[in-house]
């Protein structure tokens, strides 16, 4: 707890800082002493500050967090609580791509691309598909300019999006297409969830197939994507899921709905880690109807046994009387009902 402490403490002297890092990633699944690190009370701090570490303004210490990094996000889902590792994976995407879209961290580029690599492969070897869906919708932000300046970092974040797609056999260009058409054989087995979303960039199918999303096993082992899992039909979706959360100063959560005609429900926190009886700001602004217009109705559920809470307005807040990681969702109505 003292190494965890030395990590979210900015006062405490780099070197000292940059010593923690090592002492923790030695010892995190191994040392039986540490184990408490990787606890669900712990872990949200060990991966914020830690996060913060690759940010650092000494080039050594941001270096040490980022190289390290792969080693903690692996222990924290293998021997950790995977859904608080895989819910910090927002927070630690944006300050890995904080520093390849930085030109004066140029010689932390290499490295932390090879983490950015390492957590990617860490999550598609979790074989859990909302994991691998959730994080490839982190990824697609940083291929936005608006997210991202550096048109190389861009680029490698789709370079992931791709290896997500289409796996090993990733078809990466190395040079600019000469042509205007795609090799199909290169493309996904048709009849799986990803040749099925590929259609729909392609505007070649206008939403999911119903049995795509219906309650069975669509993954085929043998066409080399995600093993069999039940997955909800849309009409027992939520607005949200709450087991994905970012992290960060503005936390949130986001469901994207299978029917592209349903509402879109986003909710943003402040503060993230807050003390007991402060109040948490809840926004879920960002939730619109299919014409993104505003919805009319949120259904808070806050995750700590409360009552819920219905609002016509997008802005909540709540006071939590224990300290814990809480799942919170909100349920958007549109004006469609």
């Amino acid at each position: 707890i003292q190494y965890l402490n030395k990590l979210s403490d900015r006062n405490v002297p780099w070197d000292d800082r940059m010593r923690a890092l090592e002492a923790v990633s030695a010892n995190l699944g191994t040392n039986p002493l540490f184990n408490n690190v990787l606890s669900g009370a712990n872990l949200p701090e060990l991966l914020c500050g830690w996060s913060a570490q690759m940010l650092d303004s000494k080039p050594e210490v941001q270096k040490t967090a980022v190289d390290l990094m792969p080693h903690i996000f692996h222990e924290a889902l293998e021997k950790g609580d995977p859904k608080i590792a895989v819910g910090h994976l927002e927070e630690i995407m944006d300050n890995l791509f904080k520093i390849i879209d930085d030109p004066k961290a140029a010689q932390n580029h290499t490295a932390t691309k090879d983490a950015i690599n390492k957590i990617v492969a860490d999550i598609v070897h979790l074989k859990d598909p909302e994991a691998v869906l959730y994080l490839a919708g982190v990824l697609s932000e940083k291929c936005d300019l608006e997210n991202v300046t550096s048109a190389p970092a861009r680029a490698y974040a789709l370079e992931q999006i791709q290896k997500i797609m289409f796996g090993a056999e990733s078809p990466i260009l190395s040079t600019p297409a000469k042509a205007g058409k795609v090799d199909l054989a290169a493309l996904p087995q048709k009849g799986s969830a990803n040749r099925e979303w590929l259609d729909i960039a392609a505007k070649k199918q206008s939403r999911p197939s119903n049995n795509m999303y219906a309650e069975e096993e669509f993954y085929d082992n043998e066409s080399g994507n995600l093993p069999p899992r039940n997955v909800r039909s849309q009409e027992h979706a939520t607005g949200s899921d709450p087991s994905y959360s970012g992290a960060g100063p503005d936390e949130f959560m986001e469901g994207v709905p299978l029917d592209p005609a349903g509402p879109y429900a986003h909710i943003a926190s402040f503060p993230t880690n807050a003390m007991v009886q402060q109040p948490v700001k809840f926004d879920a602004t960002k939730s619109h109807d299919c014409d993104r217009q505003p919805v009319k109705k949120y259904v808070w559920n806050f995750g700590d046994g409360s009552p819920e809470e219905t609002t016509t307005t997008p802005v909540t807040n709540h006071a939590y009387d224990k300290p814990q990681v809480y799942p919170v969702t909100v349920t958007v109505t549109d004006k469609y009902g």
